[in-house]
């Protein structure tokens, strides 16, 4: 074999190598948006999981409440967030969150904050709203309650 083929050889062998290491350029997804989150108003605790689209979020936990039917609020167990698009760069997810009471989907990005907590960020129109989670130390109830 000649010497030339040699490096060349050893060149795409060396990039190939390079190109399957997780990470490397920024691809790895974070896993530190796993786990039980609780929201900003201390009301709901999501369960955020891989799922086969990517992560999701599906409501673990609600503060006891009534809608204005007179019933208990039904939202327990309803996947509200699916995140399909990981952007390495900008380090976030990207996908919709559904409100459980109008049914309706809204875009979403799940980041992270600077204390490294995830930062739900709904857009709605040209409006945009931030939502900071914090980590949820309990264990959500059977009927899904948390006090």
């Amino acid at each position: 074999m000649k010497l030339w083929m040699i490096g060349k050889l050893w060149s795409v062998t060396a990039a190939l190598f390079l190109l399957m290491q997780p990470g490397l350029f920024g691809e790895e997804r974070s896993t530190a948006f796993h786990g039980l989150w609780l929201a900003k108003d201390k009301d709901t605790v999501y369960d955020v999981a891989p799922c086969p689209d990517g992560l999701c979020g599906r409501v673990v936990g609600v503060k006891p409440h009534i809608d204005k039917n007179g019933k208990p609020d039904s939202t327990c167990g309803v996947q509200v967030l699916t995140l399909t698009k990981w952007e390495a760069e900008k380090q976030w997810w990207e996908g919709k969150v559904l409100d459980p009471k109008s049914k309706k989907q809204y875009p979403v990005t799940l980041e992270l904050s600077k204390a490294g907590t995830p930062l739900m960020k709904v857009t709605w129109g040209l409006i945009s709203f931030p939502d900071p989670w914090s980590r949820f130390s309990g264990t959500p109830s059977a009927q899904c309650e948390i006090r």
